[in-house]
């Protein structure tokens, strides 16, 4: 019975997230999640990920290493992806980056007092075309992203993976 759910979801990443904080660099890892009230209810196009993100203050950047898998088309197969970012603020409270792309703006914030890493996209009205800067859903919608579990992740997304009747044959008689 597992065999099906491993096809939609045949791998689990990061269990845990995290924020370790050293004298000139942090290093945060974890799954992005996506909570935003478009109609897709904050699925993300690639869930099956993972981020290990390091900031270095003498840099003045933070490098964002991620993995991801597909489960789409002749997936499942690995992609990998690296980008560095510039730092526009470093506290002792948090440390702030972003992306600026042509259709929006990503800022992300590292908290270092809660641990917690944070990022909000915001879709830019003001481009030359607009057409090619439409928002995931209908409409021009910011989403919020936090830096989560990857065991979480994993565990709603094989509970979503189950069909119905495998759901009730688990709640009667276990895994």
């Amino acid at each position: 019975m597992h065999l099906y759910v491993d096809t939609k979801v045949p791998a689990q990443f990061g269990f845990r997230s995290s924020v370790n904080i050293y004298d000139d660099y942090v290093v945060a890892e974890g799954t992005w999640t996506r909570n935003s009230l478009i109609e897709d209810n904050g699925k993300m196009l690639f869930p099956l990920h993972t981020s290990k993100i390091i900031c270095r203050r003498d840099k003045k950047s933070c490098i964002e290493s991620k993995a991801i898998i597909s489960t789409t088309g002749n997936g499942p197969y690995l992609m990998t992806d690296v980008n560095e970012y510039d730092v526009t603020s470093w506290t002792k409270d948090a440390i702030v980056y972003a992306n600026y792309g042509a259709c929006f703006t990503e800022i992300y914030t590292i908290d270092l007092n809660s641990k917690i890493v944070n990022s909000t996209e915001k879709f830019s009205a003001n481009v030359p075309n607009p057409k090619y800067c439409e928002a995931p859903g209908s409409g021009h919608v910011d989403a919020k992203y936090k830096l989560d579990d990857g065991y979480t992740v994993y565990n709603k997304l094989t509970r979503d993976a189950s069909p119905y009747l495998l759901r009730v044959i688990y709640s009667l008689f276990g895994n």
